[in-house]
């Protein structure tokens, strides 16, 4: 529930400062004063500071509080980044993008929540599912009945933010679904990276291509050493005798047990 609401609250403020700098039109203020060349070059640099804060977020995602204060640059370099976009596209699918996935995670934070005081518990993917998809699903009609009755968008521009956006929650899924199942404290910073790395593909595919193999490759690092320190029962002689015990070196020589009988009871000395 944590992650969910983490995860909600920070798609809420990504997606409220992408629309207030797309509101001001920051875009075209700058290509009249710096052109169209050194606009899009800024671009790209807010773009690549965006992909930085991700892999340092990444980084140093258990030093708390810095993890939190890496989290808040993300989120802030997130928003520049997507509220810049309409100077490249005149689409507004991201935006669309962000609103159901902000109320998907909102919409999951209470569902699981309430899922988790059923007399029946649910467990593993099903309860992931049961969280998630109810709230996609009305955040889904809501977007496409406001795109429809205010800012009257093409159908196909809205069913491409509906379909986008179930397909951002089938990669965070495949992703680290596992991370969610497991439900430790210590791992809803990584379900944030994860998010936030997913969301690059909207945007901006190499930047996404790019996090996506920076992150993987030092989780592929962390689990090859740890498999390389655990001990192998291999490497372990095991003795199967007293001879071979004995005779082990520097091994102190087992005592030999006799039985003595008498009239009533056998006795060990």
């Amino acid at each position: 529930m944590k992650t969910f609401g983490l995860m909600g609250v920070q798609l809420i403020f990504v997606l409220a400062l992408s629309v207030a700098i797309d509101y001001l039109a920051f875009w075209d203020m700058m290509r009249p004063k710096l052109g169209e060349t050194f606009s899009q070059v800024i671009f790209c640099f807010i773009g690549a500071m965006n992909f930085t804060s991700i892999l340092a977020l990444q980084a140093f995602k258990d030093m708390y509080p810095f993890n939190y204060l890496l989290l808040a640059l993300t989120a802030l370099m997130s928003g520049a980044f997507w509220g810049l976009t309409r100077g490249v596209t005149d689409f507004t699918l991201h935006f669309q993008i962000l609103a159901i996935l902000a109320f998907t995670m909102c919409g999951a934070a209470v569902i699981s929540s309430i899922l988790a005081d059923l007399v029946t518990k649910m467990t593993g993917s099903r309860f992931l599912v049961a969280s998630l998809m109810p709230a996609w699903l009305v955040a889904s009609v809501i977007n496409a009945v406001i795109t429809e009755m205010i800012f009257q968008l093409k159908v196909l521009e809205v069913a491409g933010a509906i379909g986008f956006s179930l397909l951002l929650i089938c990669i965070l899924l495949v992703d680290v679904g596992k991370l969610l199942v497991r439900c430790r404290p210590d791992d809803f910073m990584s379900v944030i990276v994860a998010m936030d790395s997913t969301l690059m593909v909207v945007v901006s595919i190499p930047f996404f291509v790019l996090t996506f193999c920076f992150l993987h490759s030092g989780e592929a690092v962390t689990e090859r050493v740890a498999s390389e320190q655990q001990p192998r029962i291999t490497d372990i002689t095991v003795p199967t005798g007293l001879s071979e015990l004995n005779n082990a070196p520097n091994a102190a020589p087992v005592p030999s047990m006799a039985v003595r009988t008498s009239n009533h009871f056998p006795e060990v000395v």
